[in-house]
Protein backbone atom coordinates (compact mmCIF):
# COMPACT_ATOMS: atom_id res chain seq x y z
CA UNK A 1 0.00 0.00 0.00
CA UNK A 2 2.82 2.49 0.68
CA UNK A 3 4.18 1.57 -2.76
CA UNK A 4 0.83 2.42 -4.37
CA UNK A 5 0.68 5.71 -2.45
CA UNK A 6 4.24 6.57 -3.43
CA UNK A 7 3.66 6.14 -7.14
CA UNK A 8 0.29 7.87 -7.04
CA UNK A 9 1.91 10.87 -5.35
CA UNK A 10 4.48 10.91 -8.16
CA UNK A 11 1.66 11.23 -10.70
CA UNK A 12 1.12 7.60 -11.70
CA UNK A 13 -2.23 6.28 -12.91
CA UNK A 14 -3.43 3.38 -10.73
CA UNK A 15 -5.99 0.86 -12.02
CA UNK A 16 -7.58 -2.15 -10.35
CA UNK A 17 -9.45 -5.16 -11.71
CA UNK A 18 -12.17 -7.01 -9.78
CA UNK A 19 -11.25 -7.47 -6.09
CA UNK A 20 -8.04 -5.54 -6.69
CA UNK A 21 -10.08 -2.51 -5.69
CA UNK A 22 -9.75 -3.75 -2.11
CA UNK A 23 -6.10 -2.67 -2.17
CA UNK A 24 -7.10 0.78 -3.39
CA UNK A 25 -9.72 1.01 -0.64
CA UNK A 26 -7.14 0.03 1.98
CA UNK A 27 -4.82 2.83 0.87
CA UNK A 28 -7.52 5.40 1.58
CA UNK A 29 -7.19 6.85 -1.93
CA UNK A 30 -10.83 6.00 -2.62
CA UNK A 31 -12.24 7.58 0.55
CA UNK A 32 -15.19 9.75 -0.41
CA UNK A 33 -15.06 8.45 -3.99
CA UNK A 34 -17.01 5.79 -5.84
CA UNK A 35 -15.84 2.30 -6.76
CA UNK A 36 -16.96 -0.87 -8.47
CA UNK A 37 -15.96 -4.54 -8.36
CA UNK A 38 -17.43 -7.93 -9.21
CA UNK A 39 -21.06 -8.10 -8.09
CA UNK A 40 -20.37 -11.21 -6.00
CA UNK A 41 -18.25 -9.22 -3.52
CA UNK A 42 -20.55 -6.23 -3.09
CA UNK A 43 -21.80 -7.04 0.42
CA UNK A 44 -18.30 -7.73 1.75
CA UNK A 45 -16.89 -4.54 0.26
CA UNK A 46 -19.75 -2.36 1.48
CA UNK A 47 -19.35 -3.71 5.01
CA UNK A 48 -15.57 -3.25 5.13
CA UNK A 49 -15.27 0.09 3.35
CA UNK A 50 -18.34 2.23 4.14
CA UNK A 51 -16.31 5.34 3.33
CA UNK A 52 -16.30 4.33 -0.36
CA UNK A 53 -19.50 4.78 -2.37
CA UNK A 54 -20.15 1.51 -4.18
CA UNK A 55 -21.55 1.73 -7.72
CA UNK A 56 -21.93 -1.97 -8.39
CA UNK A 57 -23.68 -1.51 -11.72
CA UNK A 58 -20.67 0.16 -13.33
CA UNK A 59 -18.25 -1.83 -15.50
CA UNK A 60 -15.45 0.61 -14.70
CA UNK A 61 -14.94 4.00 -13.05
CA UNK A 62 -12.49 6.82 -13.85
CA UNK A 63 -11.36 9.22 -11.11
CA UNK A 64 -8.73 10.96 -13.19
CA UNK A 65 -5.70 8.91 -12.12
CA UNK A 66 -7.54 6.22 -10.17
CA UNK A 67 -9.51 3.52 -11.95
CA UNK A 68 -11.39 0.40 -10.93
CA UNK A 69 -13.28 -2.22 -12.90
CA UNK A 70 -15.75 -5.00 -12.17
CA UNK A 71 -15.14 -8.71 -12.85
CA UNK A 72 -12.06 -10.16 -14.55
CA UNK A 73 -13.13 -9.46 -18.13
CA UNK A 74 -14.14 -5.93 -17.12
CA UNK A 75 -10.40 -5.33 -16.94
CA UNK A 76 -10.42 -5.61 -20.73
CA UNK A 77 -13.23 -3.05 -20.96
CA UNK A 78 -11.19 -0.72 -18.76
CA UNK A 79 -8.09 -1.38 -20.89
CA UNK A 80 -9.92 -0.36 -24.06
CA UNK A 81 -11.23 2.72 -22.28
CA UNK A 82 -7.67 3.68 -21.27
CA UNK A 83 -6.39 3.12 -24.81
CA UNK A 84 -9.07 5.50 -26.04
CA UNK A 85 -8.36 8.00 -23.27
CA UNK A 86 -4.61 8.16 -23.94
CA UNK A 87 -4.35 7.20 -27.62
CA UNK A 88 -7.66 8.14 -29.20
CA UNK A 89 -10.79 6.47 -30.49
CA UNK A 90 -9.26 4.91 -33.58
CA UNK A 91 -6.52 3.21 -31.58
CA UNK A 92 -9.17 1.77 -29.26
CA UNK A 93 -11.21 0.49 -32.21
CA UNK A 94 -8.17 -1.18 -33.74
CA UNK A 95 -7.27 -2.72 -30.37
CA UNK A 96 -10.81 -4.05 -29.94
CA UNK A 97 -10.77 -5.61 -33.40
CA UNK A 98 -7.35 -7.12 -32.83
CA UNK A 99 -8.41 -8.68 -29.51
CA UNK A 100 -11.92 -9.64 -30.75
CA UNK A 101 -13.62 -7.55 -28.06
CA UNK A 102 -16.86 -5.62 -27.99
CA UNK A 103 -16.60 -1.93 -27.17
CA UNK A 104 -19.02 0.12 -25.16
CA UNK A 105 -19.82 -2.21 -22.25
CA UNK A 106 -20.38 0.18 -19.36
CA UNK A 107 -22.62 -1.79 -17.00
CA UNK A 108 -22.31 -5.17 -15.29
CA UNK A 109 -25.98 -5.15 -14.30
CA UNK A 110 -26.98 -7.77 -16.92
CA UNK A 111 -24.54 -10.25 -15.38
CA UNK A 112 -25.42 -9.76 -11.73
CA UNK A 113 -27.28 -12.52 -9.92
CA UNK A 114 -29.39 -10.98 -7.19
CA UNK A 115 -28.84 -12.54 -3.79
CA UNK A 116 -29.17 -11.12 -0.32
CA UNK A 117 -27.25 -12.23 2.70
CA UNK A 118 -28.97 -13.30 5.88
CA UNK A 119 -25.91 -13.17 8.14
CA UNK A 120 -26.17 -9.42 8.69
CA UNK A 121 -27.19 -9.83 12.34
CA UNK A 122 -30.77 -8.51 12.35
CA UNK A 123 -33.21 -11.40 12.99
CA UNK A 124 -36.24 -9.21 12.31
CA UNK A 125 -34.98 -8.34 8.83
CA UNK A 126 -34.19 -12.02 8.22
CA UNK A 127 -37.75 -12.93 9.21
CA UNK A 128 -39.09 -10.30 6.81
CA UNK A 129 -36.79 -11.54 4.04
CA UNK A 130 -38.01 -15.09 4.46
CA UNK A 131 -41.65 -13.99 4.49
CA UNK A 132 -41.24 -11.94 1.31
CA UNK A 133 -39.40 -14.80 -0.39
CA UNK A 134 -42.20 -17.20 0.51
CA UNK A 135 -44.87 -14.85 -0.88
CA UNK A 136 -42.85 -13.17 -3.64
CA UNK A 137 -45.36 -13.88 -6.41
CA UNK A 138 -48.36 -12.63 -4.40
CA UNK A 139 -49.60 -9.09 -3.66
CA UNK A 140 -47.83 -7.91 -0.51
CA UNK A 141 -49.27 -5.53 2.07
CA UNK A 142 -46.19 -3.92 3.60
CA UNK A 143 -48.16 -2.25 6.39
CA UNK A 144 -49.52 -5.65 7.43
CA UNK A 145 -46.05 -7.18 7.25
CA UNK A 146 -44.69 -4.41 9.48
CA UNK A 147 -47.52 -5.02 11.97
CA UNK A 148 -46.67 -8.72 12.11
CA UNK A 149 -43.06 -7.77 12.82
CA UNK A 150 -44.29 -5.40 15.56
CA UNK A 151 -42.77 -2.28 14.07
CA UNK A 152 -43.82 0.63 11.91
CA UNK A 153 -43.47 0.39 8.16
CA UNK A 154 -40.96 3.23 8.26
CA UNK A 155 -38.79 1.37 10.77
CA UNK A 156 -38.98 -1.80 8.68
CA UNK A 157 -37.91 0.06 5.56
CA UNK A 158 -35.09 1.81 7.44
CA UNK A 159 -33.72 -1.50 8.73
CA UNK A 160 -33.95 -3.11 5.30
CA UNK A 161 -32.03 -0.19 3.83
CA UNK A 162 -29.41 -0.37 6.58
CA UNK A 163 -28.68 -4.08 6.28
CA UNK A 164 -29.55 -4.88 2.65
CA UNK A 165 -29.22 -1.60 0.81
CA UNK A 166 -32.79 -1.77 -0.54
CA UNK A 167 -36.34 -1.25 0.72
CA UNK A 168 -38.72 -4.23 1.11
CA UNK A 169 -40.27 -3.25 -2.22
CA UNK A 170 -36.85 -3.16 -3.85
CA UNK A 171 -36.12 -6.57 -2.35
CA UNK A 172 -39.33 -7.98 -3.85
CA UNK A 173 -38.63 -6.45 -7.24
CA UNK A 174 -35.17 -8.04 -7.37
CA UNK A 175 -36.58 -11.42 -6.40
CA UNK A 176 -39.15 -11.21 -9.19
CA UNK A 177 -36.67 -9.98 -11.77
CA UNK A 178 -34.26 -12.79 -10.83
CA UNK A 179 -37.01 -15.33 -11.50
CA UNK A 180 -37.89 -13.60 -14.77
CA UNK A 181 -34.23 -13.77 -15.84
CA UNK A 182 -34.18 -17.51 -15.20
CA UNK A 183 -37.36 -18.03 -17.21
CA UNK A 184 -36.03 -15.91 -20.08
CA UNK A 185 -32.85 -17.99 -20.08
CA UNK A 186 -34.98 -21.13 -20.41
CA UNK A 187 -36.58 -19.54 -23.45
CA UNK A 188 -39.90 -21.41 -23.32
CA UNK A 189 -42.21 -18.51 -22.38
CA UNK A 190 -42.92 -15.03 -23.67
CA UNK A 191 -42.19 -12.03 -21.50
CA UNK A 192 -45.92 -11.42 -21.13
CA UNK A 193 -46.40 -14.92 -19.73
CA UNK A 194 -43.42 -14.47 -17.43
CA UNK A 195 -44.79 -11.14 -16.20
CA UNK A 196 -47.98 -12.78 -14.95
CA UNK A 197 -46.07 -15.72 -13.50
CA UNK A 198 -43.86 -13.52 -11.31
CA UNK A 199 -46.77 -11.54 -9.90
CA UNK A 200 -47.37 -8.55 -12.20
CA UNK A 201 -50.34 -7.73 -14.39
CA UNK A 202 -48.97 -4.54 -15.95
CA UNK A 203 -46.49 -5.74 -18.57
CA UNK A 204 -45.04 -2.30 -19.50
CA UNK A 205 -44.54 -1.53 -15.80
CA UNK A 206 -42.63 -4.74 -15.15
CA UNK A 207 -40.61 -4.19 -18.33
CA UNK A 208 -39.45 -0.84 -16.89
CA UNK A 209 -38.40 -2.54 -13.65
CA UNK A 210 -36.57 -5.24 -15.59
CA UNK A 211 -34.66 -2.69 -17.68
CA UNK A 212 -33.79 -0.62 -14.61
CA UNK A 213 -32.34 -3.60 -12.74
CA UNK A 214 -30.61 -5.40 -15.62
CA UNK A 215 -29.77 -2.60 -18.04
CA UNK A 216 -31.31 -4.61 -20.89
CA UNK A 217 -34.73 -4.99 -22.45
CA UNK A 218 -36.17 -8.51 -21.99
CA UNK A 219 -35.58 -9.50 -25.62
CA UNK A 220 -31.99 -8.20 -25.44
CA UNK A 221 -31.40 -10.17 -22.27
CA UNK A 222 -32.76 -13.32 -23.84
CA UNK A 223 -30.62 -12.94 -26.96
CA UNK A 224 -27.49 -12.38 -24.89
CA UNK A 225 -27.93 -15.35 -22.58
CA UNK A 226 -29.75 -17.90 -24.75
CA UNK A 227 -28.89 -16.91 -28.30
CA UNK A 228 -32.58 -16.93 -29.16
CA UNK A 229 -34.12 -14.26 -31.41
Amino acid sequence: MPWIHHHYDLGAHIASICTGVILLAKTGLLDGKSATLHWGFVDMFRERYPQVKLRQDQMYIDHGRLYCSAGVTAGLDLSLYLVEKFCGRQAAIESAKSMVLDMGRVSQAPYERFSFRKDHGDPIVVKAQEWIEEHKFEPIDYDKLADELRMTRRSMERRFKQFLGVTPLGYLQKLRVERAKFLLEEGTQTFSEITYQVGYEDIPFFRKIFVRLTGLRPNEYQRRFTGRL
